[in-house]
């Protein structure tokens, strides 16, 4: 379970000088929210077809493209819809797991990477979990790829060896045989030696590395809280980083990185020193430290601009569900808005519009103009039957939808325009 996360609102934000960073002060006050149509601009609802070949459970992954919304879903098969919702193809394997795929946009196809997961074996694990590079070794004797087109037929173009890229947790390939990765770790166990927190690989090679840590000593850095992330911006060749206990958002490219916003949180938010100077500690110990001080800010997620909007995620050690964590923030007019608060409304016939799994997930795929989620049939039925009393007006795909469908059809892609004057 991600931990609970506090709502913010904005005292005020400045433009540093020029190469520096824009500084945004916040104040852990309750931020504003808003209804559905008072934050987005268009919300659409996609019902995906369900038929017998495009049935599936959970989307886990969603790429959106000109023509198509590309799932991957939670038992190892990609799906392709149209942009309204009618099934296309689909994708699965029957000897192989597929564990991840990129869209190559300028080929108009797939590169899928399929993984053979019953062949990892507890010794390989307590093998990586000692040794980070071993993950490279793993991978290339685990992980295949292979090309279809965009009709599901598998292309007998052979995928190059340098394309078979490590696919490590918390990584994201910047272009076929070019990953980032983010994943790191250090324990009590491991060697005195200096390793990096973000690192570039271009053929299964270490091309760049930032942000150095010590993998014995420097456990507040690992092992207690998320990692971080690793972000898409609109432009292909720049990318998002934070990394735990930073308060700074970065772009980086496969050769640079610059710090682009910084947070300045309240002394109560704000991670206390000691933790940093600390080296004897263990992981039980920090993982105690955290919990005795719930209101610690520990990472920044979900990271994507819009125009003026900043949105982000905070993450820190509280548990429930009660809180915001889900955040616009107007670069222009300085308001701060509670996503994770917000509520339908008359304008959405007073469905869900934030997705499932929303505090855990957050949005989960955008392109230029819009952000997605996802709701399940199940809380799109309930919904209908929660609200029948408001007499809400629903659009013909939805009216088409709830008579044709049932609480056990796919999922609706929700397509969410942000306004740009909030």
């Amino acid at each position: 379970m991600h931990k609970l996360l506090i709502a913010f609102s904005l005292l005020f934000y400045s433009i540093t000088s020029i190469g520096q960073p824009t500084t945004i002060r916040i104040d852990p006050a309750t931020a504003t929210s808003g209804t559905a149509s008072q934050l987005f601009e268009e919300i659409n609802y996609i019902p995906l077809e369900t038929i017998k070949e495009s049935l599936f459970g959970d989307i886990q992954r969603l790429t959106v493209t000109d023509k198509y919304f590309i799932i991957q879903d939670d038992a190892s098969t990609i799906l392709l819809f149209d942009k309204s919702g009618k099934f296309h193809a689909k994708i699965s394997d029957k000897k192989l797991d597929i564990q991840d795929f990129k869209y190559l946009k300028d080929e108009n196809k797939l590169l899928v990477y399929l993984v053979n997961s019953k062949a990892v074996t507890p010794e390989m694990m307590e093998l990586i979990s000692k040794n980070l590079s071993e993950l490279l070794n793993l991978f290339s004797k685990l992980v295949s790829a292979r090309y279809y087109d965009l009709d599901g037929r598998a292309l007998s173009e052979p995928v190059p060896d340098s394309y078979i890229s490590i696919g490590i947790a918390s990584s994201i390939e910047l272009y076929p045989g070019t990953i980032a990765s983010g994943a790191f770790m250090a324990d009590k166990s491991f060697p005195d030696s200096t390793a990096y927190q973000l690192n570039i690989y271009k053929k299964n090679q270490l091309y760049k590395s930032w942000f150095p840590y010590n993998t014995k000593n420097d456990l507040f850095r690992c092992g207690v809280v998320n990692d971080g992330g690793i972000y898409k911006t609109n432009k292909d060749s720049i990318f998002y980083y934070t990394r735990p206990f930073d308060y700074t958002i970065y772009t980086f490219t496969e050769d640079t990185i610059l710090p682009v916003f910084k947070f300045i949180l309240p002394l109560q938010n704000t991670v206390s020193e000691s933790l940093y100077s600390d080296s004897t500690s263990t992981k039980e110990e920090l993982g105690a430290m955290l919990k005795k001080n719930p209101s610690w800010i520990t990472t920044l997620e979900n990271i994507s601009v819009f125009n003026d909007l900043l949105l982000f995620k905070t993450v820190n050690n509280e548990w429930g569900f009660d809180q915001s964590n889900s955040f616009m923030f107007n670069l222009k007019s300085g308001s701060l808005i509670s996503i994770s608060k917000s509520t339908p409304d008359k304008e959405n016939g007073y469905l869900p519009f934030l997705g499932d799994n929303f505090y855990y997930r957050n949005f989960i795929a955008r392109d230029e103009t819009c952000l997605y989620s996802n709701i399940s049939s199940l809380k799109m039925f309930r919904a209908k039957e929660e609200t029948a009393e408001k007499n809400p007006i629903y659009p013909p795909v939805l009216e088409n939808y709830f008579k044709t469908e049932s609480r056990m059809s796919n999922p609706v892609i929700v397509q969410l325009k942000p306004k740009e004057n909030l």
